[in-house]
């Protein structure tokens, strides 16, 4: 959740080209210790569970609202 939530923030940033927000994803998943290929198979295990991802999502999206987590 704190990864994507991370990710989102980013994908939401007004006035970022995409140069410089696939840096920031990069950097994101570099500090986490994660690949692309590990979220991206982690979203497919979510997408077989519609429930369960949504629930997810929905952490995501406060994670990502709440101004008191970022960095």
């Amino acid at each position: 959740v704190a990864v994507m939530a991370e990710l989102k923030r980013v994908h939401d940033t007004p006035g970022v080209d995409s140069g410089r927000r696939a840096a920031r994803r990069d950097s994101i998943l570099q500090r986490r210790g994660l690949t692309p290929a590990q979220l991206e198979a982690a979203a497919l295990r979510l997408a077989q569970n519609p429930a369960r991802a949504q629930t997810v999502w929905q952490a995501v999206e406060r994670r990502a609202n709440d101004t008191t987590k970022i960095k």
